[in-house]
């Protein structure tokens, strides 16, 4: 598989439902939009680093794929464990989802 096809589908699998995922519950939770600016940056820079990543193990990229598809983990502890140094940037955000969660 060519780097830009394996790239086409973390994109479409993996990056992309939590770009989406995140931004969509932040936003109804009215997290500040520098909240939101910092968690959308950390996730456009760990893309070349969960391609990297499944080129390098493409079972994991397929059990990352289903995790998120069939929402058996939380997108924010998905994107923590792909890109730890997101940490600080989901960790600001978390009461907003927290709010989201529980309402």
């Amino acid at each position: 598989m060519s780097n830009s096809t394996l790239a086409t589908m973390v994109a479409l699998f993996v990056v992309d439902p939590i770009k989406v995922d995140m931004a969509d519950r932040l936003t109804v939770a009215q997290a500040p939009p520098a909240i939101m600016a910092d968690v959308a940056a950390c996730i456009r820079w760990a893309k070349p680093v969960i391609v990297e990543r499944a080129a390098a193990d493409p079972a994991w990229a397929a059990i990352a794929a289903k995790r998120l598809m069939f929402g058996m983990h939380r997108t924010e502890e998905v994107l923590k464990e792909i890109a730890p140094v997101c940490d600080s940037a989901v960790e600001s955000a978390r009461p907003y989802l927290e709010r989201r969660s529980a309402s």
